[in-house]
């Protein structure tokens, strides 16, 4: 396997993904992201609405019903930055101005991830 599939992979189902070691993640992350730091990045995946399974046998893994494995199309509909609890609009990974994890972010992530698929 490689170091990308070690550090992180696909849930079977394709509708989550789960990170397996933090530190080898946190090197993947790096050769993308420069001076990516863990917590931002988690940070990011709740800006981005990704819900984090606190319990039960997939507990640590992360969900974003716009970010599965084989239907990558589905990121044009993700909203950074809203969470609905506030009211508050995001911005749509389609209208994003490359400031923040965009449309071609995060297109090529879930190119990564689905290339470090079992």
């Amino acid at each position: 396997a490689t170091v990308n599939a070690k550090a992180i992979s696909w849930l079977p189902h394709g509708k989550g993904f789960t990170i397996h070691d933090n530190g080898l993640f946190l090197d993947v992350l790096n050769t993308h992201f420069d001076g990516a730091k863990f917590t931002s990045f988690t940070r990011r995946l709740k800006r981005w609405n990704f819900d984090r399974a606190s319990r039960g046998p997939e507990m640590g893994s992360y969900y974003n019903k716009y970010f599965q494995r084989d239907d990558p199309e589905l990121i044009q509909r993700m909203q950074y930055g809203s969470n609905g609890k506030n009211g508050r609009t995001g911005t749509s990974a389609s209208r994003c101005d490359g400031k923040g994890a965009g449309k071609g972010q995060q297109t090529a992530a879930a190119k990564r991830l689905n290339s470090s698929a079992p």
